[in-house]
């Protein structure tokens, strides 16, 4: 396993499964320290995500309520091994480090202990960020991408400044989406004991457009007993993810997966009106693809249509790296997306 880097390298090696071994025997260590000082201890950061590069140093997230408690346990920390670093500039957190200082010049941490207050956002931040790209591998590997090619221009960076402010940007927007994706839950059918009323869903969330739903009621009534009497619900449950925040029904997403592992055609997709312009919708969208992706799919396919209440839809579609395509095989005549997948 490789563990640890000098002052000011910035260097990035392949995951390593053996990271989190290191990980759980750390925080084992911490929590005989700490005890009940401490109310939660994770890891956290890179090395605490699936399947993308990382520089080789643990990070470990430790909550507590009063920095006096953890100030008392100073000196047992650096009889662990655990070097103070100091408090940051915002008061709520402080930093540790392991390593080796031999010589001192040429000091190699392998560990980061970061002591966060409750309350500040930073341990909401550390966990939604770390639990999001774990559940999205798409946006994990677009971290990796920009984390490669900030390794390659700043390869030693003294306080590895320009490569943390080259990564600000997109940290920022994915923890915007972190952060409401924490909030809301993707839900299998069978998961409820009443029928989902599909019907009903898409009637509040295409209200907009009377003459779709006009056009459309009856079909969409059908979906109601669709999943459960014709396709069943363990097939079902394959290829339709129910959304919920706080337990209520917020909208939902079908794809055909007929085609499998050539493409998947996402059919309705829907939140309801209340709900729209939150993120929801995009974030319900990803999910579909992560679970097209792990079942081997090659490609996505989505239509909508061309009216003026759809182009927040086709906005979305590209969000997440769709792209308009102006010939088809699949003999739609509406406006539809495509985007080519990595299968898992």
């Amino acid at each position: 396993m490789v563990l640890g880097l000098k002052r000011g390298v910035v260097e990035l090696v392949d995951h390593d499964p053996k990271w989190k071994n290191a990980a759980t025997d750390t925080i084992k260590k911490l929590w005989q320290i700490f005890g009940t000082v401490a109310k939660d201890i994770q890891h956290i950061g890179s090395t605490a995500i699936d399947n993308i590069k990382a520089k080789p140093i643990i990070d470990i997230g430790v909550l507590i309520d009063d920095f006096s408690e953890a100030e008392a346990l100073y000196s047992e920390l650096e009889n662990n091994g655990f070097s103070n670093r100091g408090l940051l500039l915002d008061k709520q957190s402080m930093v540790f480090s392991m390593g080796e200082d031999i010589p001192p010049d040429d000091r190699i941490t392998t560990h980061y202990i970061h002591i966060v207050k409750s309350g500040d956002t930073d341990w909401r931040d550390y966990i939604a960020f770390r639990d999001y790209l774990n559940a999205n591998t798409s946006i994990a590997k677009a971290y990796e991408t920009i984390k490669i090619k900030l390794a390659s221009e700043y390869p030693y960076d003294k306080g590895r400044l320009k490569y943390v402010d080259g990564k600000s940007n997109f940290i920022s927007q994915t923890l915007h989406n972190a952060l409401i994706w924490a909030q809301i839950k993707f839900n299998k059918i069978s998961d409820f004991n009443e029928r989902i009323l599909f019907s009903d869903l898409l009637v509040d969330a295409y209200s907009f457009d009377k003459n779709l739903v006009d056009t459309e009621i009856e079909r969409w009534r059908e979906s109601d007993n669709f999943f459960y009497d014709y396709v069943g619900i363990e097939t079902a449950d394959t290829c339709c993810v129910i959304t919920t925040l706080n337990n209520e029904v917020i909208g939902f997403i079908c794809w055909d997966p007929r085609n499998l592992p050539k493409y998947a055609i996402i059919g309705d997709n829907c939140i309801i009106t209340k709900h729209k312009g939150k993120g929801y919708g995009k974030l319900q969208l990803q999910e579909a693809i992560n679970r097209i992706t792990k079942n081997g799919g090659e490609k996505v396919f989505v239509t909508t249509n061309d009216s003026n209440g759809f182009i927040p839809a086709q906005r979305m579609y590209e969000s997440v790296g769709m792209k308009k395509t102006e010939n088809s095989t699949l003999e739609l005549w509406q406006i539809y997306y495509s985007m080519d997948i990595c299968p898992e």
